[in-house]
């Protein structure tokens, strides 16, 4: 079965400018990625480590625009069981960002991280207790059998890709210099065959380049992907969940002839979750015919796989230009969003989305002396969103899921500056169900006598009453009851069944 556990932790640090870089005058935009480094399980616990890329972008005393690339480590320590204990995958993200300029040269960085650990485990069918760890003690156990959701994990090797973005005839590489450079990746398409899951997307590098006259430029390009990665025991039955991380991204400058061009130098890693339902036997009643056991039960969770997978949809939003005071804005040159404030529900067909959508992003104008003004944007919306899942929605049905923006793309309208942002749907639809299991089985040492053993009763079972039930009450065997009173074989072999007495008036016991 799964488990999913959330922990929230801070990462930060107080950036000092080196001497090489001018003093900051104006604060223009701020990111934070999460890149992961690590996981390390041990008997107890499960570590997740990563860092956090910042990128900023600010103004100088001087007036250039100047980027400020820096990272913080982070870890998170989550408790498991180690013997039900089988594999985990971790997600993290930036859940807040919070930059202080503190002084000329110094910036104060904090990010809020938050950690998902989805854990498959097998700790539905533990039973403390002796009465089973006896040799030669005869035990009789009354099995259910139930279907519960279970997960493969596997990550590919990091993947490096080099591409030419774009080619240049108007710019060199003297003078010409790399501000910033970002990227993004999207899974377009995720099939299961056997072994292997194949996945399709692209990674969408960008970079910021400043020309020797000072003007900015925005490069962006798409490179489309095909990995697959080797899963034992990947089937076609199987639900998928994919996942990309950027590992690094780098825009380099190259002289070629008379053009010069910007090359995408990126390092992406691919997972997959795999989920279906496995068939687990849960120990629901248990005793000794030998001698008196002392029982414990509980009611116990566990979900059942509905459907899970990938899905994504389009928000729109936009601002008025002149609100902003945008109205000479003539180029955009960095923008990025995200969803805060978002709440599910579980629909007829699928599921509900309800949140906000707020981008941030950054042009300039182009002054009368040829000078360049930088302007700041932010424009904040609500989206409320049905979104079709291919699977039949079932009564009691849980909604699991996990957005991203995975695209921005900003339009310079007239009159008014407008985004559409596509984010993507992580999810899993589980039905959540209980069992009645049997928690401690203890043998108490009190052996039965001949007398006990040689005793005849007569005994009328209640309607509904099991045969494993009367076989426990007289501390004897299923099979013993059921040969001693001809009953049908129907009868024994549905032993744990309420109908396994059906149309049975009295019983003998010996």
């Amino acid at each position: 079965m799964n488990r999913r556990i959330e922990k929230e932790c801070e990462s930060g640090l107080e950036y000092l400018l080196p001497d090489y870089m001018g003093d900051v005058k104006k604060l223009l935009t701020s990111k934070a990625r999460i890149v992961p480094t690590g996981k390390f399980v041990s008997d107890g616990s499960v570590e997740v480590s990563g860092n956090v890329e910042y990128d900023l972008l600010y103004l100088d005393s001087a007036g250039k625009l100047t980027a400020v690339n820096s990272s913080s480590d982070f870890s998170e320590s989550f408790e498991i069981d180690g013997e039900s204990y089988i594999d985990s995958a971790e997600e993290s993200r930036v859940c807040a960002l919070k930059v202080r300029v503190t002084g000329p040269r110094k910036i104060s960085l904090k990010a809020d991280v938050k950690t998902v650990l989805t854990v498959s485990e097998d700790r539905i069918l533990s039973i403390d207790g002796n009465a089973f760890s006896e040799e030669g003690r005869a035990v009789e156990k009354c099995i259910t059998e139930v279907s519960c959701v279970s997960s493969v994990f596997e990550k590919s090797a990091a993947v490096e890709y080099a591409e030419v973005i774009e080619s240049f005839d108007d710019l060199s590489v003297d003078g010409t210099e790399t501000i910033s450079s970002n990227a993004q990746s999207k899974i377009t398409d995720a099939k299961v065959g056997e072994g292997e899951v194949t996945l399709k997307g692209e990674n969408v590098v960008s970079a910021i380049l400043l020309s020797p006259e000072g003007t900015p430029r925005l490069i962006k390009k798409a490179f489309p992907f095909e990995e697959k990665i080797a899963v034992e025991g990947a089937s076609e039955n199987m639900s998928v969940i994919p996942s990309s991380d950027i590992l690094s991204a780098d825009v380099s400058l190259s002289a070629d002839g008379e053009y010069m061009s910007a090359i995408a130098n990126l390092t992406s890693q691919y997972s997959v979750e795999l989920i279906e339902n496995k068939t687990a036997e849960v120990i629901t009643d248990a005793y000794t015919p030998s001698c008196e056991c002392m029982n414990k039960y509980s009611d116990t969770e566990f979900s059942e796989l509905i459907g899970a997978g990938r899905e994504s949809f389009l928000v729109s939003v936009k601002c008025d230009k002149a609100e902003q005071h945008l109205e000479g804005l003539c180029e955009i040159i960095s923008a990025g969003a995200e969803v805060r404030g978002l709440s599910s529900e579980v629909t007829a067909d699928g599921g509900r989305f309800c949140g906000d959508i707020v981008v941030n992003g950054l042009g300039y104008e182009t002054n009368v002396d040829g000078s360049i003004t930088y302007l700041p944007f932010k424009m904040q919306g609500q989206f409320d969103e049905k979104v079709n899942f291919p699977c039949q929605i079932k009564d009691k049905t849980m909604l699991d899921a996990l957005l991203s923006v995975e695209d921005v793309e900003i339009t310079n309208e007239e009159e008014n500056l407008s985004a559409r942002c596509l984010i993507s749907v992580k999810y899993r639809l589980l039905s959540t169900k209980t069992v009645r299991r049997i928690t401690l089985c203890e043998a108490l040492e009190s052996e039965q006598n001949e007398g006990d053993k040689s005793s005849i009763t007569v005994y009328y079972p209640r309607n509904g009453e099991r045969l494993f039930d009367v076989a426990k009450k007289y501390r004897t065997t299923s099979e013993k009851i059921a040969k001693d009173n001809e009953l049908s074989e129907s009868a024994l072999a549905s032993f744990d069944s309420p109908d396994s007495l059906f149309g049975v008036k009295k019983l003998i016991i010996r």
